[in-house]
């Protein structure tokens, strides 16, 4: 299986673009010298599963794939009109039955 983040164009962009500057493997940029935001938004671009994946990379990744603009991605269109239906009052069970 091909890693799904070397399929992206627009992060395969960045790595060649960081690369294409540096002269030694010391002054090469690494893809955690990425800011955050970056990583998060490519991570954004795959799925739920592939999120997860991802944060078992590095620590850098788990950072960005934690990350609110990650998983807000992720959620439905209308999720706030979902979390309305189920966050109607709780009905309060007896917890002893009396006058049995």
């Amino acid at each position: 299986e091909v890693p799904l983040l070397s399929q992206l164009p627009i992060f395969r962009a960045a790595l060649l673009m960081a690369m294409a500057t540096a002269a030694t493997e010391e002054d090469r940029t690494r893809l955690c010298d990425l800011p955050e935001a970056c990583v998060a938004h490519v991570i954004a671009l795959t799925s739920p599963r592939d999120a997860c994946r991802c944060a078992a990379v590095s620590p850098c990744f788990r950072d960005a794939a934690e990350s609110d603009v990650v998983w807000a991605r992720f959620l439905p269109p209308d999720y706030r009109a979902i979390l309305q239906l189920h966050q109607a009052p709780a009905r309060r069970l007896p917890l002893s039955r009396s006058g049995s």
